[in-house]
C-alpha cells in the first residue's frame, strides 16, 4: 500500500496537488491548467532543453578526447629513403703518353686514354705536383671524376714502381733483376740513384751479384726497363 504521507510531497508534471484532508492526489482541471503562469511551464521546457544540451556537449567532448588520444601515424614509420654512395674507380698502369688534355695508360689488359681537365689534381709521394711532372713510364693510379660524359681523371697519383728480385750481370750502368715470378727486368742506374742496406745508407759498391734487392723507380713504357731511383739491399732469404 502506498504511503499517503510521502505522496503528500509529490507534484506531477500536470501540476497535481495532494488533497489537504485525505492526502489523495487531485489533478487540476483543464481550466486550472490554462490559468497556470506560462513562465512555470516554459521554465520546465527550458530545463529539459538544458539537460539535452548538456548531454550533447558531453558526448562531443568524449568524442574529441577519444580522437586526441589516438596517436597520429608516426613519420618514422615511413620506409627509409635509401641513398647510395658512388665511388668512381679508375685504371692503374704505366703512362704511355701525356698531353695537357689526355693521358694514355697501359694497364695489364689494355691501353686506355683518360681525359685531363683543369680541375684534375696530381700527387706524388703525398705532395701536390702538376701535369708537367707526368712523363712516359710513370706508374700511376687514377681516380675518375664521378659525373663526366667521358672518362676524365679527378686525381692522378704517381706511384714509383717497386720490384723485388735478385741481382745479376751487374755492371756500371745497371744490372738484371730476376723476380720470384720468373721474370727478368733490366735495371739502369745513374749518379742520382740512392742506395740503402736495410735501414742504413749505402753506395753502389755495396751491391753485388746475387744480392736480393728492392728497386723503385721509373718504368719505361717502351722497353720495360726500370730507371732506378732507389735500391734497397735486403737480407738474404733464410733456407
Amino acid at each position: 500500500m502506498t504511503d499517503t504521507a510521502s505522496l503528500g510531497t509529490l507534484r506531477t508534471d500536470h501540476g497535481a496537488d495532494p488533497c489537504g484532508r485525505c492526502g489523495q492526489i487531485t489533478r487540476p482541471t483543464h481550466a486550472e491548467r490554462r490559468a497556470q503562469p506560462r513562465g512555470s511551464r516554459a521554465g520546465r521546457r527550458l530545463a529539459s532543453l538544458g539537460v539535452l544540451l548538456s548531454v550533447a556537449v558531453g558526448a562531443a567532448a568524449c568524442s574529441s578526447a577519444s580522437a586526441s588520444s589516438t596517436p597520429a601515424a608516426s613519420s618514422s614509420s615511413a620506409a627509409p629513403v635509401k641513398t647510395h654512395r658512388h665511388h668512381a674507380g679508375g685504371p692503374s698502369g704505366v703512362v704511355v703518353s701525356v698531353s695537357s688534355t689526355t693521358l694514355t695508360v697501359h694497364t695489364k689488359s689494355a691501353t686506355s686514354t683518360i681525359g685531363l681537365a683543369s680541375t684534375t689534381k696530381y700527387r706524388e709521394g703525398g705532395t701536390s705536383v702538376t701535369v708537367s711532372d707526368l712523363v712516359a713510364g710513370d706508374h700511376v693510379k687514377i681516380r675518375l671524376a664521378k659525373k663526366s660524359a667521358t672518362p676524365t681523371a679527378a686525381v692522378v697519383v704517381i706511384v714509383p714502381p717497386s720490384v723485388t728480385g735478385t741481382v745479376g750481370a751487374l755492371d756500371a750502368s745497371g744490372f738484371t733483376l730476376s723476380t720470384t715470378s720468373g721474370k727478368t727486368d733490366t735495371v739502369t742506374t745513374s749518379s742520382s740513384t740512392a742506395y740503402r742496406s736495410g735501414k742504413q745508407p749505402a753506395s753502389a759498391s755495396s751491391l753485388h751479384d746475387g744480392d736480393r734487392v728492392r728497386v723503385s723507380g721509373q718504368l719505361s713504357a717502351t722497353t720495360g726497363s726500370i730507371s732506378a731511383a732507389s735500391i734497397t739491399i735486403l737480407p738474404a732469404k733464410k733456407t
